[in-house]
């Protein structure tokens, strides 16, 4: 299986993890969006030198990654994936900041990474449909989700289709690039053109209903509550421990 292929997987793989039965995906997809946005206002207000407060907010995705039957090791791997601009970033802070840009940054994707593999894009674009977010936001970002398959899938049949021809030479040459991305480019265009007519040939007139009922429970003001007491706690730490 090349990089390519290992991609589709891992798209695919997001929307078979949300299916999993356990606690955390059995959660309404808007109290797991209102957390993560109370968790992100909370972790971002911390400024960046006060490494050690902002080190308490790792708590969150180890937990959740436990609750989503993911490790921790794998979830910080993933992570790492933003790590060369958060250095890019940090690099001219001084230490402190340095190392308060990184943590902020880390935990702001694993939070985010949790909440797609436990919730899944499709039911999350429900989450946010049903919480206000405009219709065409929520469009949008449900074409690009779309459309990331129909790019790999190209790209994927552009490569055996390549490998095919190459002789046993796997690598790309240098000057074979430009023509490569340049007709993807053209490929994923005219492939998203035609599913844009069929779109259209079945009604589709720019808004949509996505087939995901969503429910609230006590669970999920109970899930709701407990982290944004958390979160609030660890924000205004600093102070909590002042007043004692």
């Amino acid at each position: 299986m090349n990089k390519l292929e290992q991609s589709i997987h891992q798209l695919s793989l997001i929307e078979q993890m949300a299916d999993h039965p356990g606690t955390i995906h059995r959660l309404d997809a808007r109290c797991k969006l209102l957390v993560l946005c109370m968790y992100l206002l909370c972790l971002l207000s911390v400024p960046t030198d006060h490494w050690i407060q902002l080190s308490g907010f790792l708590l969150f995705p180890f937990i959740t990654s436990k609750q989503a039957h993911l490790g921790y090791g794998q979830l910080f791997l993933y992570s790492l994936a933003v790590l060369p601009f958060l250095v890019l970033i940090g690099i001219f802070n001084s230490w402190n900041s340095f190392i308060g840009i990184l943590i902020r940054g880390l935990a702001s994707v694993q939070a985010l990474y949790l909440l797609i593999r436990t919730t899944g894009f499709h039911t999350l674009c429900k989450g946010m449909q049903r919480l206000g977010v405009p219709t065409m936001l929520v469009v949008q970002l449900w074409f690009v989700y779309r459309y990331l398959f129909v790019w790999l899938q190209e790209a994927l049949s552009m490569d055996r289709a390549r490998r095919a021809r190459s002789y046993g030479h796997r690598a790309y040459p240098l000057s074979q690039w430009g023509i490569f991305v340049g007709q993807l480019l053209i490929r994923t265009l005219n492939r998203s053109e035609h599913l844009h007519r069929a779109m259209i040939a079945r009604g589709f007139n720019g808004q949509f209903s996505l087939p995901y009922s969503l429910r609230w429970e006590a669970r999920d003001t109970c899930y709701l509550l407990c982290w944004s007491f958390f979160f609030l706690c660890l924000r205004f730490l600093p102070f909590i421990l002042n007043q004692l």
